[in-house]
């Protein structure tokens, strides 16, 4: 790392760290930063679009089977399958999206898959479709034919044409922060206290494994991205 590397690196920190203070967040000084620009394998745009699609057809067709009842699990999924092969996605799928559009899911990736929307919201909010990332103190309560009004073949490339990827800068200012704020409900929850400043710990965690994919961080696909704090 170059001493410009280093000073953007604990610049973002320090920025991180003030909002933490002003939000009533626990922290330590001596948590590490991040990678810096330059160091960060950041996704591309068409990257980002493609498994945020993913994301958000395994969350609603997880919600789907918990509404419909697991003995309509199998043409719930299908639907869903049918949707993802029709917009040319199935090959960015994960090996637990393919599992569950299969209808092989067991309870752990139906529950699992039904928190996904979570994950979806840093990814969407990194093509520039959504303003901002707020602390994650609740779920997500936007519309969701905001980004997908219909399910036409058509509807993944206007969503992706329609999709400018954010700044490098602006993604690792959102990494370094979650990682951040992970570290406050982590050590709150191994002293057996609750999460701090009204935090949800199951958003904070979606957003954590979202946002280090952005980054690439430790090179892993998404079903195994590192969560370090």
């Amino acid at each position: 790392m170059t001493q410009e590397q280093q000073a953007l690196a604990e610049a973002r920190k320090a920025r991180s760290i003030e909002i933490l203070r002003r939000e009533g967040i626990p922290f330590i000084q001596h948590l590490p930063c991040i990678e810096p620009e330059g160091m960060a394998k950041v996704r591309s745009r068409e990257e980002i679009a493609r498994r945020a699609a993913c994301v958000f057809f395994d969350a609603v067709c997880a919600w789907n089977v918990i509404e419909a009842g697991k003995d309509r699990y199998p043409e719930v999924a299908d639907h869903f399958l049918t949707i993802v092969q029709s917009w040319e996605l199935e090959d960015a799928l994960s090996r637990e999206e393919r599992k569950l559009l299969a209808g092989e899911g067991d309870d752990r990736t139906i529950q699992a898959a039904s928190w996904r929307m979570e994950a979806f919201v840093p990814l969407a909010w990194a093509l520039g479709r959504l303003p901002g990332l707020d602390i994650p103190r609740g779920q997500f309560q936007g519309e969701l034919d905001q980004f997908f009004p219909n399910v036409r073949p058509s509807s993944y490339k206007k969503f992706a044409s329609w999709s400018r990827r954010r700044s490098e800068s602006e993604i690792l200012d959102e990494a370094d922060l979650i990682y951040r704020i992970r570290w406050a409900t982590e050590e709150a929850r191994i002293n057996g206290n609750p999460p701090p400043a009204g935090i949800d710990t199951d958003v904070a965690l979606e957003r954590h494994a979202a946002l280090n994919w952005l980054i690439g961080y430790g090179g892993e696909d998404w079903d195994n991205i590192s969560l370090d704090t």
